[in-house]
């Protein structure tokens, strides 16, 4: 199973850090509670947190820094308000899954009959309803690849920046046998971010990771993270739903207001400490000048002593 340390050791080989470990596959609360759709959950939070300001990026990292009584990172660490949520996830995916087989199922029922205009409609439909459904409002676009090799060709092939829901469909073998019967889906999250050289990868499997350039973040998903993960389900459909950088992960309004305030306190108190410190060399200019004064005149004083003829004995009257 997933190990922090095992992954620190992974994401440095390919020039990353471990910015949040969550690993919810060893999670005991939400394995007890046999919860669905926490992985998509977990991705929709990084993502409105992510494309929100600064605070809101660090507060969802900080759901994930939990500690024991030694100082040291859970295991693995699913915060309560997502557990909390299980029946609300359960059901949005039921609901989800029965949408999508209802016009599925009207697709083919218009292809049966021969009415090509209504297909399209259907089709049209279904494409509207998969972005809204799982993309959300903000979602700009989404498509399909069904390899890999055609995932990542995809995302070195995007220009600018902007995020990424990644949603994994396929079928779980049958070794499986305690999943059998059950559809396979999970989400995953990227950040591009080339100006800035901030690419993010997180998965509840493991956690959030950071890389500074977009090769290091694919190759660790090849190299890494799919041997032991994706590759042992057989994935059909990788859905990319993309997304802008939002408010850019910058700081708020209010934040801005407090920043500014600090930079003016910081400005006025590095004034003071220069005026401070001319102050000080003015005083330590007039005491040099003072003193070099003393030895002029004391120095002109021994030179007229001098210059003075030298005066004999004389007899004693």
């Amino acid at each position: 199973m997933a190990k922090l340390a095992d992954w620190t050791g992974y994401a440095r080989r390919f020039n990353g850090t471990v910015s949040a470990w969550i690993n919810q596959a060893e999670a005991p609360k939400l394995l007890a509670d046999n919860s669905q759709g926490v992985c998509n959950a977990i991705v929709t939070d990084w993502l409105a947190s992510f494309r929100g300001y600064r605070s809101d990026r660090m507060k969802f990292i900080a759901k994930f820094t939990k500690r024991d009584n030694n100082g040291l990172l859970f295991n693995a660490n699913i915060p309560d308000e997502y557990i909390a949520q299980q029946a609300q996830l359960s059901n949005e995916l039921a609901l989800h899954r029965a949408g999508l087989a209802k016009r599925l199922a009207q697709i083919e029922g218009f292809e049966k009959t021969g009415d090509v205009e209504s297909a399209n409609e259907a089709r049209l439909a279904l494409l509207f309803f998969t972005k809204l459904a799982t993309g959300g409002i903000d979602c700009m676009r989404f498509v399909i690849e069904h390899s890999l090799p055609d995932l990542i060709n995809h995302v070195k092939g995007l220009k600018g920046s902007g995020f990424i829901r990644l949603a994994l469909t396929g079928n779980i073998p049958l070794k499986w046998y305690e999943f059998k019967d059950k559809p396979f889906g999970h989400a995953i999250g990227l950040e591009l971010r080339p100006g800035r050289k901030i690419f993010h990868f997180i998965d509840a499997n493991l956690g959030l990771f950071l890389f500074s350039t977009l090769d290091d973040l694919l190759a660790f998903v090849q190299q890494a993270v799919s041997p032991r993960f994706y590759a042992q389900i057989n994935i059909t459909k990788y859905v990319i739903y993309r997304y802008d950088i939002g408010l850019g992960g910058d700081l708020s309004p209010e934040e801005q207001a407090e920043q500014r305030r600090i930079d003016q306190e910081s400005k006025a108190e590095r004034q003071r400490q220069r005026q401070q410190l001319a102050k000080e060399l003015e005083e330590i200019e007039k005491e040099v000048a003072e003193m070099m004064a003393g030895l002029a005149h004391d120095l002109k004083s021994e030179q007229e002593n001098k210059s003075q003829p030298e005066h004999e004995f004389g007899e004693d009257v």
